[in-house]
């Protein structure tokens, strides 16, 4: 619900990208000339590795982003949310 009150229109944002970088979850960015090039960061063995790589903080960050992704792409459906689907 809290998702819900924050965002007021999750259809606003065209892709998942665009709702992960409103709430501050975007992973670092590449620029090379024109092209801009987003890292991917991705639940517990990812956590693991990135931790492991970048810190707990980051990683946590980037658990928060996969989920706040998995819950823009459930409200667009219109569905429940399925353990192991996304």
């Amino acid at each position: 619900m809290e998702m819900l009150v924050e965002l007021q229109n999750v259809e606003r944002f065209q892709r998942a990208e665009e709702l992960a970088s409103y709430i501050g979850l975007t992973p670092s960015e590449f620029f090379t000339g024109q092209y801009v090039r987003q890292g991917r960061m991705t639940m517990r063995l990812k956590y693991n590795k990135l931790k492991s790589m970048k810190g707990a903080k980051r990683a946590i960050i980037a658990i928060a982003r996969n989920l706040v992704i998995r819950i823009r792409k459930m409200l667009l459906g219109h569905e429940p949310y399925v353990v192991g689907v996304c």
